[in-house]
Parts: structure tokens; C-alpha cells; sequence
């Protein structure tokens, strides 16, 4: 593929991307992620009186325990806040964070605390504990299998511009490793303005890596998740 350059920007901000069609009527989408809404999108508000809103995040269930996952360039000029808040510092910065479906912006579940306060910004996930047991988003299962070339997954997300989408769901294909990010293929251009965070699963439903850049090859970049949780066990 070449040097990867991480664009996290691109994701948020940018329209550069043209539509790719969700899929529709699928077993994949009436068994797996029609039963409930996973995506949530963010809302966060620091001491310091800055502010913002948008992107993407999703529960998952791991060892017991529920978790928030986003992307952590979300604590940067991604999102408008300069300076940027380090991993280690938003415990003590922030004053509230808080998720929500996007149709539902009254029903919030609030970030107890970030548990993963590494800084490295590489490492582009981030963990939140949070106060509320979920009882309308379920949380994820993180797989435990092994990504395979050319296999296909599933990323779920909303552009910005689709302003009532709830959930679409676009079919991509794995192609490799590239540094510390897993790259995916799309079927087809895609505009990615609001998708840093978004979960892309297996044909089960089993969450393999978040989405936190992308290129206007019709390539994303993901980490995988399993990378970020080893850390907290």
C-alpha cells in the first residue's frame, strides 16, 4: 500500500467521499443488527468551558465489564479542542462526556472515567467506564478470531450528511496489516465525515477493530481492539 498517513482529520471534518449504498434485507442485518441500535455518536464538555459533539462510539461487553470505545483523536482538534487533552489528564479535565443513539439525544449514558490513559496518539482507541447499566444499546462481544485476507466484515456508521440515519451498514473486505493499523477495502466510496469510532464486526456481530482513518482509495485504516483491551486486564 505504500506509507500510511494518518488523516484522522479527513474522517471527521471532510465531505471528500461520495455515498456507498448500506446494505438492505440482508440475514446478516435482520439477525445481527436490527435487533437493537449499537451506534452511538458523542457529546463532550470540558472544565476549561470547550465543547463539542459528533462521531462515533459503541459498548462493548469484555470480561465482565461494560465498556464505552471511541477513537482518541477525538480529544484533539479533530473535534476543535486545543490544546488537545492528553489520555492522562481528561480524568481531571473533563466535566462530562456522554453517548447517545442519534434519534435519541435525551437518553445519554454518561462516562463514569477514561480507562485507558495511554498518550500515545498512535494507539488511536480509547476506554471510558460508564455510569449507567445500558438497557436499549447492547453492548458488543470482542472476537477472538484471527482477521482473514480478503474476509468479509461489516463497518457500521452514519455520515454526517445522511441527517437521519440511525445505522447503515456497509460490506468491506480485509486486506492487511500496515504498521499498527488493520486496513479494510469498501465495496464502494463512502463518505466517512462522522465515522472515527464507528465498529466494524464479523459476520456474527463480534466486534474485530475500530475505524479511525481513512483514504480516498476506498481504504480504511482500524485498530483492532484486542490490542487496546490486553492493557486492562
Amino acid at each position: 500500500m505504500g506509507k500510511i498517513i494518518y488523516s484522522f482529520l479527513l474522517i471527521i471534518l471532510t465531505g471528500n467521499f461520495i455515498y456507498a449504498e448500506n446494505i438492505k434485507n440482508t440475514d446478516f442485518e435482520k439477525k445481527v443488527l436490527k435487533r437493537k441500535q449499537i451506534l452511538l455518536t458523542n457529546e463532550m464538555e470540558y472544565k476549561d468551558g470547550q465543547s463539542s459533539n459528533g462521531a462515533s462510539a459503541f459498548l462493548i461487553h469484555y470480561n465482565g465489564e461494560i465498556y464505552a470505545v471511541t477513537a482518541k483523536h477525538l480529544l484533539g482538534k479533530a473535534m476543535g479542542i486545543v490544546p488537545e487533552v492528553l489520555p492522562s489528564n481528561f480524568n481531571s479535565e473533563i466535566k462530562e462526556w456522554t453517548l447517545f443513539r442519534r434519534y435519541s439525544p435525551n437518553e445519554k449514558l454518561t462516562v463514569k472515567k477514561l480507562i485507558s490513559e495511554d498518550d500515545n496518539m498512535s494507539n488511536d482507541v480509547i476506554l471510558f467506564q460508564i455510569n449507567e447499566i445500558p438497557r436499549k444499546t447492547p453492548p458488543l462481544k470482542v472476537s477472538t478470531e484471527k482477521l482473514i485476507e480478503n474476509k468479509k466484515y461489516y463497518l457500521i456508521g452514519c455520515p454526517y450528511k445522511e441527517t437521519t440515519c440511525n445505522q447503515n451498514i456497509y460490506r468491506i473486505s480485509y486486506k492487511e496489516k500496515q504498521h499498527n493499523m488493520e486496513i479494510f477495502t469498501l465495496e464502494s466510496e463512502l463518505e466517512l465525515s462522522g465515522f472515527s469510532g464507528a465498529p466494524i464486526v464479523d459476520e456474527k456481530g463480534d466486534v474485530v477493530s475500530i475505524l479511525v482513518a481513512g483514504w480516498a482509495n476506498n481504504t480504511i485504516g482500524s485498530i483492532d481492539l484486542r490490542t487496546v483491551l490486553k492493557n486492562i486486564e
